[in-house]
């Protein structure tokens, strides 16, 4: 069992939270974690299943716009923002541009606790993209907590790494999570 986590991260949780996916599925399967700007389509080409994640914006997954926002907070030394890597793609992008993907599939986001009960979701709408593509879901679309001071909340990455370890056996012939 081959299993590829792709992430989108702007300011680190979201990576923070992938890395766990991945450490809690690597007890299980063959593990890798690619950042969609390490251009990861070639990872996934040989993948059986794709754990994918990024941040939530504006209720769906990031865009151009969305992406150059969060990059001017970082200017404001009020909100103590930094970047964790490439902000010009996201998963949207990646997923525009990967033409093979592996026949099952995990999403992931990473949003505002504040906004825990409103539609809408980075990892809500890659599931639909990818079911649209022909992929086959082993769990339904998770989200992952952070604050209002981008820090991500107690215990979330501890949830990361269970929830790793969900998908791998489910993939490997356990019940899926659906």
């Amino acid at each position: 069992m081959r299993i590829v986590v792709v992430y989108e991260s702007i300011f680190g949780n979201t990576h923070r939270i992938a890395a766990a996916i991945e450490q809690g599925a690597r007890e299980a399967a063959s593990t890798r974690l690619v950042s969609v700007g390490a251009r990861a389509a070639d990872d996934v080409a040989d993948a059986d299943m794709l754990v994918l994640g990024g941040p939530t914006h504006a209720f769906t997954m990031s865009t151009p716009g969305s992406r150059d926002e969060a990059v001017s907070w970082t200017n404001d030394p009020k909100r103590g923002l930094h970047l964790d890597g490439e902000t010009t793609s996201g998963i949207r992008e990646w997923l525009a541009g990967t033409p093979l993907l592996p026949a099952e599939f995990a999403t992931f986001d990473t949003r505002a606790q504040s906004m825990r009960h409103l539609p809408g979701s980075a990892a809500k709408a890659a599931d639909r993209q990818l079911r649209a593509r022909g992929a086959t879901r082993i769990a339904p679309p998770t989200s992952f907590y952070v604050t209002a001071d981008n820090e991500l909340v107690p215990g979330e990455e501890d949830r990361a790494r269970a929830w790793g370890q969900h998908l791998a056996q489910a993939s490997t012939g356990h019940p899926a999570l659906t």
